[in-house]
């Protein structure tokens, strides 16, 4: 049996997407309690992460939230 697959093309080919997983809890930092510098900081990280995916367009974004996580590691904790 012989699988075939289709390349994707882009504009470039050589471009690759890099990935960038971020935690569910990171989303909701910038929208916690601003009271502790450690929060602050990681509000002040994650609002620039999104903004260089939005500018340069060669990072893309993946979310996983704890249950699928747990679905597809199985429930090791």
């Amino acid at each position: 049996m012989v699988i075939k697959r289709k390349r994707k093309t882009t504009i470039n080919s050589n471009l690759r997407h890099i990935k960038i997983y971020l935690d569910t809890n990171v989303w909701c930092r910038p929208f916690d309690e601003q009271t502790q510098q450690r929060i602050i900081d990681e509000g002040e990280a994650f609002l620039k992460i999104l903004e260089k995916v939005h500018a340069e367009r060669k990072y893309k974004i993946k979310v996983k939230n704890p249950i699928e996580f747990i679905e597809e590691n199985g429930n090791k904790y």
